[in-house]
């Protein structure tokens, strides 16, 4: 009966001439012809030249001939190891794993010589040499098989008789496989012996001319005119080889078919194959006639399967191969098309029926050589924008593109183009994308699904009321807010205008305790919060319905550390306020804007000054009905994490501060941070760029605001995974004099990433103190201007912690009188000191705009700075634009105030 379903692929040929004698060992075939040509098979094939010819081989780790002097080793390379004359050698034998080679003697002895050094370590007497002269003699990992006419002798690695045993009939040859002897018989017999007791296992009547000497699961033998594999049960099967003499290792392959004297390797499949595909092209054209594709087998075995291709929106003529691959070979697959039925062709390639790959072609020539990507950009309540990018990725140019219902039209996209197309989508949600040829295909239109998230809670920390409204879609959301709840003092309405992840945040103090609901309501968002009051959160009611001013002990005004958001208390002016960070979090290595609005809805003007810690406060006088935003810029570095410091809003003598927020800064893959430091001839800037990435990226078109480069900058290549420092030469004035700081703008792209249009801020690290970044410049209360003119009083104070000497303070401009007041002089203004410098204007009506020249001497270096007397003669205000320098290469880089 079969004992298996093996199968077996001939994996070459080679011509051997006249055979003389064959061996083998655990994965290797051993062909002596031609007396000295010998033949190793294993992976490969390699052929040794004896010097002499050879009667007997035996292989294990070494190759052993018998010649006319005697027993020579060779290693499977082909140097000699070592000789022993035994003149009288006749066969020779090697248990794998004995360590010996036994040689069989004409005088009937078996001598074991040591295999490594060749050194004999026994003699005995051969069994039965009385009966047969020519004895069979195979043997096994640890044993030595010899068969003379009925008598069957079992040896030990050093001549020791294991078994002796008389079978019935005469053995013509013999072979073991596992525990088995397979003795082949002279009347036509086929007998399994086994190799402990000598039992007798099974017999099959069978004309053998050929067998293996040794197999560990099966041995390979030619009966009945084919070729068999036989296992220690006497099971067997008939294998497809060629009719011939076959010689298999004791492992199972190779098998080596010698046909007339040509000798045909095979190796054995593999029943579980790892075979993988590679369609050779991501696209079809209209025309194409075929799909080509690339089979490689990755396993350690050879494999042999029906490959077969399914498609969807084609047709196959010829859908199925059969394909035999060894190991790390590849064959290219042909499959014929009958024809090309859409404008995708869907395929997935099996082999045996198992999906070794799928994958989706688009055929090119039409609109369906277009990837189209369509991008939310700005949602209305009014309607959707979108931005429809059209890319043609293949060498084909596409035509007449046209976009509906909208009726846009490009005439021409070329190979490996893109054009770009601004338009209001569609009420249905859908576009149709149809080119010359009236091919037609619909793209579906992304549309924000709940754009605006909405939170509510109760900051006990601030005893304030914190609402939140974040856009989490990918498009700028506009919509009209109303927020309110029992325990607001008003109705508050609101317009949320923002980008993908801004932030509207409110913040107000309660007028009423307990449970209370606050509600955010707009066309994009729908949302309630129940939130828990303390009664000593409250503040008392009075006024036109509006928060009053929360009153600490000794009847002052409270100072907080709530955001300054929400309706202001009395005291502080009838204002509200705004905070905005956008984005949040902000990017590494690009700009982060924080804005505060703040909207004077009282009926008075009102002088509002914002600060924080590291920046110069700004002041302006807001009038009844106005809207002030306060802006600066903040760029994050990546050499650690920080926050956005408090900024602190005063009006009125009452503060309110909106506490530090962390940042928690996202990571591009490419990113840089500058520095601008002193040189010889002037600064340097100094540019570090580092890649997050796998691939290599680049840094190209380097431009800065203020400074400029002396030559023109070169771009930066950044291997993966690391960061590049370049320094380039720059011009400009003292870093002092424009605030500390720059701006760098820079493209960063590479291979695959997609070009990205960068700006980040550069610091400019002044010596010892920050100049006249230490002077807090304001307007006094006493100014005085009406249309025709008058006096405005600017108020300098030196709130840092080094005395500014020579201070000069200047006005220039047509709109200067010098009546009473020119130049001021000041010797020294102490940390602290404030002096107020009067500038007499005329002809406003139409707005100021008056220069101002500072100078002074701050820690012996001479700074100078010009700002600007601006507004209208109802607003007076200051324009500066300053900032405090920081440590080389801070978390954070940030500008100060300016007014919007």
């Amino acid at each position: 009966m079969p004992a298996g379903t093996a199968e077996y692929v001939r994996t070459s040929s080679f011509e051997v001439g006249e055979l003389d004698a064959w061996a083998v060992s655990e994965d290797r075939v051993c062909i002596l012809a031609n007396g000295t040509e010998v033949y190793v098979v294993g992976e490969e094939r390699d052929q040794i030249t004896l010097p002499s010819a050879a009667e007997s081989v035996a292989l294990s780790d070494h190759l052993y001939a018998v010649t006319d002097d005697g027993v020579d080793a060779y290693s499977l390379s082909g140097t000699r190891l070592w000789r022993v004359s035994i003149p009288d050698a006749v066969r020779v034998a090697a248990p794998g794993e004995s360590g010996f080679a036994v040689v069989l003697t004409d005088d009937d002895e078996l001598v074991g010589l040591d295999a490594t050094s060749g050194q004999e370590r026994f003699r005995v007497d051969r069994p039965h040499s009385d009966v047969s002269a020519t004895p069979a003699v195979v043997c096994t990992d640890d044993a030595l098989v010899l068969a003379a006419w009925s008598f069957l002798s079992v040896l030990g690695p050093t001549g020791e008789s294991r078994l002796q045993e008389r079978v019935d009939g005469a053995i013509s040859d013999l072979g073991v496989v596992g525990d088995t002897i397979v003795c082949v018989m002279k009347d036509a017999r086929c007998v399994g012996i086994d190799v402990e007791t000598g039992d007798r296992k099974w017999s099959h009547d069978w004309q053998v001319d050929r067998i293996d000497p040794f197999g560990r699961e099966e041995i390979i033998l030619r009966a009945e005119g084919e070729i068999r594999s036989i296992d220690a049960d006497g099971e067997w099967t008939s294998l497809a080889l060629d009719d011939g003499l076959p010689v298999t290792a004791a492992g199972g392959e190779p098998v080596c078919v010698i046909v007339d004297t040509v000798a045909n390797v095979y190796r054995r499949l593999s029943e579980e194959w790892t075979l993988d595909a590679t369609v050779l092209s991501e696209s079809l054209t209209a025309a194409a006639d075929a799909i080509h594709a690339e089979l490689h087998n990755v396993g350690d075995t050879a494999a042999a399967a029906t490959i077969a291709i399914d498609l969807t929106g084609a047709r196959c003529s010829d859908p199925s191969h059969e394909v035999t691959l060894l190991e790390d070979e590849s064959e290219r697959l042909r499959f014929p098309l009958a024809s090309i039925d859409d404008e995708v062709v869907d395929l997935t390639i099996t082999a045996d029926g198992e999906p070794i790959v799928e994958q989706r072609l688009r055929v090119t020539g039409g609109n369906d050589s277009i990837d189209v990507t369509v991008t939310p950009t700005r949602l209305t309540p009014e309607g959707l924008r979108v931005s429809v990018t059209l890319a043609n990725t293949t060498g084909v140019p596409v035509e007449d593109v046209r976009i509906n219902p909208m009726n846009e039209r490009v005439d021409r996209i070329d190979p490996n183009d893109e054009t770009t197309l601004t338009l209001e989508a569609p009420a249905d949600g859908t576009l149709t994308i149809s080119d010359a040829n009236s091919i037609r295909r619909t793209i579906d239109v992304p549309r924000p699904e709940d754009p605006l998230n909405a939170d509510c809670e109760f900051d006990d920390a601030d005893d304030v009321v914190v609402v939140r409204v974040r856009n989490d879609s990918r498009a700028t959301v506009v919509d009209e807010l109303t927020i309110e709840g029992e325990a607001l003092a008003t109705t508050v309405a609101r317009t949320f205008e923002g980008g993908p992840d801004s932030v509207l945040e409110l913040v107000s103090p309660p007028v009423a305790d307990g449970a209370a609901t606050i509600s955010v309501n707009g066309h994009f968002v729908d949302h309630e919060s129940g939130i828990e009051v303390p009664e000593s959160a409250v503040v008392s009611a009075g006024g036109d319905a509006r928060a009053p001013a929360a009153t600490a002990p000794g009847g002052n005004p409270a100072r907080g550390d709530a955001p300054a958001r929400g309706d202001a208390a009395p005291g502080s002016g009838e204002l509200e306020l705004e905070r905005r960070i956008d984005p949040l979090p902000p990017v590494v290595g690009d700009l982060c804007l924080e804005h505060v609005d703040v909207e004077n809805v009282g009926h008075g003007p009102e002088a509002v000054t914002v600060s924080t810690p590291d920046a110069a406060p700004v002041t302006e006088t807001i009038q009844p009905g106005e809207f002030r935003t306060f802006t600066r810029l903040h760029s994050f570095t990546g050499v650690g994490e920080d926050v956005v410091p408090p900024v602190t809003v005063e009006s009125g003598g009452v503060e309110r501060t909106a506490g530090k927020l962390d940042t928690d800064p996202e990571f591009p893959e490419l990113y840089c941070r500058g520095l601008l430091l002193p040189d010889r001839d002037g600064y340097a800037l100094e540019v570090t760029a580092v890649n997050t990435a796998e691939s290599r990226l680049r840094v190209r078109d380097l431009a800065l605001d203020v400074y400029e480069f002396r030559d023109p900058p070169e771009e930066v290549h950044v291997p993966p995974y690391e960061s590049v420092t370049t320094t380039y030469p720059v011009e400009g004035p003292d870093p002092s004099s424009v605030g500390g700081y720059d701006t760098l703008r820079y493209v960063a792209d590479g291979s695959v990433a997609p070009a990205r249009e960068l700006e980040v801020l550069v610091e400019a690290p002044t010596e010892g103190a920050d100049g006249l970044d230490t002077l807090a410049v304001t307007v006094d209360p006493e100014t005085s201007v009406d249309a025709d003119g008058g006096t405005v009083a600017i108020a300098v104070e030196n709130d840092g912690g080094s005395t500014v000497t020579d201070l000069s303070i200047a006005a220039r401009g047509e709109q200067v009188r010098t009546i009473l007041y020119d130049e001021d002089v000041v010797p020294e203004l102490a940390p602290g000191e404030t002096h107020v410098h009067y500038v007499d204007v005329e002809g406003v009506e139409g707005g100021l705009d008056v220069a101002v020249d500072v100078a002074g001497t701050v820690a012996n270096s001479d700074h100078e700075e010009t700002l600007f007397v601006v507004g209208s003669p109802g607003s007076v205000s200051i324009d500066r634009e300053t900032e405090r320098s920081g440590p080389d290469h801070s978390p954070r880089v940030s500008t100060g105030f300016s007014v919007e």
